[in-house]
């Protein structure tokens, strides 16, 4: 659509380019968007606050941190939304300690409206990451620097709770979201039992992203009375993931119980649960390409099995 109104000769606008960038990014056409941030500088949109956090995000989603960063930096009137995207771009991405330093550093800037909700969802998950990482030197003194003043064993998960308690001083509601994030949080660091509490004490009744935390922990720690309990909850709260049947099938395998590691196999076969198909993509002249197991959808795909079967002679030759 994007191309059609550029052919028509309609120029785009602040409005129009963090929407297709917001496309680029979820199919993760990083050259396609390096082309849409091209007309954008053409046609002096590069630094609009909309326009720059639609760079931001789009960047950050395709993993290319730098660059997400490099366009933060110029945005001139910074607002939330783009404190936001360049935190939980920097999280997302597995930089967990750059991106509290940035939350820090939007407190300290005295941005309108900040922390909201948003922030706190992107923040929290990388404080859950970083407790599970042990706490060295270099850390200790990353977490000086930033002004924190934490110990470094128990910072980020201190950070954490410190963070979920003053939310209300924040003005920001604590919604079930947030509370999945500090179960991630608990559970990660290993406070199981702590993380079982939170969920008792919810004011709402605790869905599938909090239970689904719970899982993921007890799969991390090998609590596989607690991941029983979980998973119990999933079945009910989120029946067609197939993920949340592999997680315990596989914790029941790594602790021998084979017999119950293949019912629950035989219960999705039986439900006809199937996890998503992996695929991979390559992205060549702006166009996206994805290839999965058995699919014969793509149209060259007569050419590009003979290309295969080429070079898998050549390989059987050559050995």
């Amino acid at each position: 659509m994007y191309d059609d109104m550029r052919s028509r000769g309609i120029r785009a606008n602040r409005y129009t380019y963090p929407f297709v960038l917001k496309a680029c990014g979820a199919g993760k056409a990083y050259k396609r968007g390096q082309v849409i941030h091209g007309h954008a500088v053409k046609s002096g949109f590069d630094l609009d606050l909309f326009v720059g956090n639609g760079l931001v995000a789009f960047y950050a989603k395709c993993q290319e941190v730098k660059m997400s960063r490099k366009v933060f930096d110029e945005i001139p009137d910074k607002d939330v939304v783009s404190w936001n995207s360049i935190i939980s771009g920097y999280a997302t991405n597995g930089y967990v300690y750059e991106a509290l330093l940035l939350f820090h550093a939007m407190l300290k800037d005295g941005v309108i409206g900040a922390p909201d909700s948003a922030t706190l969802v992107g923040i929290l998950p990388a404080c859950a990451q970083a407790a599970v990482i042990h706490a060295g030197f270099w850390i200790h003194s990353y977490i000086i620097k930033s002004g924190m003043q934490l110990d470094a064993a128990l910072g980020m998960l201190e950070k954490g709770w410190q963070m979920f308690e003053s939310m209300e001083a924040y003005g920001v509601e604590k919604m079930e979201e947030h509370y999945a994030c500090m179960v991630d949080l608990l559970g990660r660091a290993g406070y199981l039992n702590k993380a079982v509490e939170m969920i008792e004490s919810m004011p709402m009744k605790a869905g599938k992203n909090v239970y689904g935390a719970l899982l993921g922990a007890c799969r991390i720690h090998n609590n596989i009375k607690l991941a029983e309990l979980a998973a119990d909850k999933l079945f009910v709260l989120d029946p067609a993931n197939a993920g949340r049947y592999v997680i315990l099938a596989k914790m029941y395998e790594d602790s021998g119980r084979w017999d119950d590691a293949s019912r629950l196999r035989k219960l999705l076969r039986e439900k006809e649960i199937r996890k998503p198909t992996g695929y991979s993509s390559i992205e060549v002249d702006s166009i996206r390409h994805v290839f999965a197991v058995k699919d014969e959808s793509h149209p060259f795909t007569e050419p590009i099995f003979e290309t295969l079967e080429g070079l898998d002679r050549i390989m059987n030759e050559d050995n």
